[in-house]
């Protein structure tokens, strides 16, 4: 299914296949253990800043705490 919306998207799926079955499927395994680790119960869910915000109601709030960050000077 993912390489079927891949697909439709216009994306280029050579090697999908293998990767979903592969790669893909061990670093899916990774990123959910990431996130249970770090409370992520449902989606969407966001974490800014070590705090975990749960749903879109909250985007708002996540909108201001980015914007309100200092912005990095080019060297």
């Amino acid at each position: 299914m993912v390489t079927a919306v891949l697909a439709e998207a216009g994306a280029d799926t050579a090697g999908s296949a293998a990767y979903l079955a592969g790669e893909g499927r061990t670093e899916l395994v990774r990123v959910c253990r990431d996130a249970e680790e770090k409370g992520v119960f449902g989606v969407p869910s966001f974490i800014v800043d070590g705090e975990l915000f749960w749903g879109r109601e909250h985007l708002p709030d996540i909108r201001e705490m980015l914007a309100a960050r200092p912005t990095a000077k080019a060297s």
